[in-house]
């Protein structure tokens, strides 16, 4: 993925939470690339 479409994940679901504020609940990095996980609701 390059550009804007590695962003569309990330705006799909800031809009599905709307108000609600997410809780992070895992972060790692795995061969150079940081990876996370936040719940939401």
């Amino acid at each position: 993925m390059q550009g804007s479409d590695s962003l569309r994940p990330l705006m799909r679901i800031a809009g599905a939470a709307r108000t609600d504020r997410g809780q992070p609940v895992f972060s790692d990095r795995v061969m150079e690339t940081m990876l996370s996980a936040f719940r939401f609701g």
